[in-house]
């Protein structure tokens, strides 16, 4: 998935679902709950200062997303209708968000239900990996092995890819085994330099999927050119050479 502006994608697909339902509003005058409370959000900011009547336009207007953190939180947690909660996440993929950005984040994945799940897995995971919080590096690689959650590991993996923990690579070359997550344990393992990664990418590199042989090739070449770079690199004096010198 690197290479496209997750901030963007985030903000634009939920928009356009929510624009539909405003326009149907208009049209027949029917709300569904969900609507109501994101109009009723919106009021919420309308008073704080932002030019809005959907919590969508919010992507829309520049604005410094720390001034009205607090309540973007506070609304996050309460929402109940699940396009709420996704536009309000989606407007939490800021850079150099504060811890507590993270601490919600990971507690809105754990409690996402029902039948789109799976879905609003996929939107959290991929704010997550915008803002890649270091501090709860232990809740990304708990989630990450976890197989129950499904295509939002492949961006928990991207998260990983940006983050620090011994435990990291052992997890990397274990995910390295499913098919599903290659396309972004390759150049997760490529980004931490593990050049131990090598044989076992060169045997993905026949891959049915165009994306994954791309993203494994690059891989490869990261690794190889690390690895080369250290055989060349002059070994450390020990005492009995340096007294030759």
């Amino acid at each position: 998935m690197t290479g496209f502006n997750r901030e963007a994608f985030l903000r634009s697909e939920i928009a356009r679902r929510t624009k539909e339902r405003i326009d149907l509003y208009h049209k027949t005058g029917s709300a569904t709950p969900g609507l109501l409370d994101n109009m009723r959000i919106a009021k919420d900011f309308r008073d704080a200062g932002l030019d809005i009547t959907s919590v969508s336009e919010l992507k829309h207007i520049a604005f410094d997303r720390r001034a009205i953190l607090p309540m973007l939180l506070d609304h996050t947690i309460k929402a109940r209708d699940p396009e709420v909660k996704l536009e309000l996440i989606s407007n939490l993929a800021i850079k150099n968000a504060p811890p507590e950005v993270g601490n919600v984040l990971i507690d809105e994945f754990r409690h996402a239900s029902g039948e789109r799940e799976q879905e609003m897995k996929w939107f959290i995971a991929c704010a997550i990996e915008a803002i890649a919080p270091q501090h709860v590096v232990e809740d990304v690689l708990e989630l990450a092995a976890d197989p129950r959650n499904g295509s939002s590991r492949l961006m928990l993996v991207a998260t990983l890819a940006k983050l620090r923990h011994p435990r990291i690579v052992p997890l990397l070359m274990e995910l390295l085994q499913d098919p599903d997550l290659t396309l972004e344990v390759a150049p997760a393992l490529a980004r931490h330099q593990v050049v131990e990664a090598i044989p076992h990418l060169e045997a993905l590199q026949d891959d049915e999927r165009p994306g994954v042989r791309k993203r494994v090739q690059q891989a490869l070449t990261r690794l190889r050119r690390v690895r080369d770079r250290s055989r060349t690199l002059p070994l450390p004096l020990d005492d009995s050479t340096a007294n030759f010198i």
